[in-house]
């Protein structure tokens, strides 16, 4: 199991998870498992112009409350700069901004997400600075369709959501409409991922590189470099690169909503080198199934 993130307490968490529009045992397709610390999860349902926050209710028990926004004027699926359309995937809240200095029209404050990330870049997209912000003060709500690709949300309910919002943490999957799946198909998928995450950290602990590489598919890119590129780059490494503790905390597995074959792991990994240096970073890995079947790594990245 993982060395701070039991399977169990992920199974757990995606049991508890209710959403007050799913019906008969359906849950949020994309959310796989999110652990205690993490305090609010966005899914943004652009057809409905509608964000949702998941968070944890006083019982313990995961809730939901909703929010309207406004999108890209062109709508959804950002290719490039410039096209005024919001992106479609799986995002992280990077920082929050004084909006104070800027354009009237971000309204109280603005949360820039991280887009392009890495699954952007490798397909060609282009552009940046898409946020979460409010609007120009007195202006209500804007139309649906009315930002560059940002969203949009009324001063009155980004000032509710604003605290809850978590630089470098939180969330927000933007996907085209909602869709739900069974809770028992959640639960079977992050208990793969599980193992499969498991599989990639006790190879490191071990020494066991050829477990270790295996965890990678032949089309995984790092920063420019083809996978052999970046194996080579590992095993010239290796004794610097070798741990002796090794875990993983503040797991969330997400499903991305713009590529159904592939899955996202993010973390906060700490251990110690075999020369006593200390590590400690957040961590994203994309999963994909491999022709075998398998769970395996097609990109990483850090923060």
């Amino acid at each position: 199991m993982l060395a701070s993130v039991p399977l169990g307490c992920l199974l757990l968490l995606v049991s508890l998870f209710p959403h007050p529009a799913a019906a008969n045992g359906s849950w949020p397709a994309w959310l796989l498992a999110f652990p205690e610390p993490t305090d609010s999860v966005l899914i943004a349902d652009t057809s409905s112009a509608t964000l949702y926050r998941y968070y944890r209710g006083e019982s313990g028990e995961l809730e939901a409350e909703s929010h309207y926004m406004s999108i890209g004027r062109n709508g959804v699926g950002k290719r490039r700069a410039g096209d005024r359309l919001t992106p479609i995937g799986v995002y992280f809240v990077t920082e929050q901004l004084d909006t104070r200095g800027l354009n009237e029209k971000y309204g109280i404050t603005a949360f820039p997400i991280d887009y392009p990330n890495t699954i952007d870049r490798r397909l060609g997209r282009t552009g940046d600075g898409i946020w979460i912000h409010g609007v120009t003060p007195g202006g209500g709500q804007r139309p649906v369709r009315d930002t560059d690709g940002c969203i949009a949300l009324p001063n009155e309910q980004l000032a509710r959501l604003a605290p809850r919002l978590q630089p470098g943490a939180t969330p927000v999957i933007i996907v085209r409409e909602m869709a739900y799946t069974s809770r028992e198909d959640n639960k079977a998928l992050a208990a793969e991922l599980d193992r499969a995450l498991e599989r990639w950290r006790s190879a490191q602990v071990l020494g066991d590189l050829q477990s270790y590489f295996a965890s990678y598919d032949e089309s995984f890119e790092y920063r420019g470099l083809s996978r052999d590129d970046w194996q080579n780059l590992r095993l010239a490494s290796a004794d610097k690169r070798a741990f002796t503790e090794l875990e993983i905390h503040r797991l969330i597995a997400l499903a991305e909503p713009g590529d159904s074959t592939l899955f996202v792991t993010r973390f906060d990994l700490s251990g110690v080198r075999s020369n006593g240096q200390p590590l400690k970073v957040s961590k994203r890995l994309y999963w994909r199934r491999n022709s075998a079947g398998d769970l395996v790594i097609v990109a990483e990245d850090n923060g």
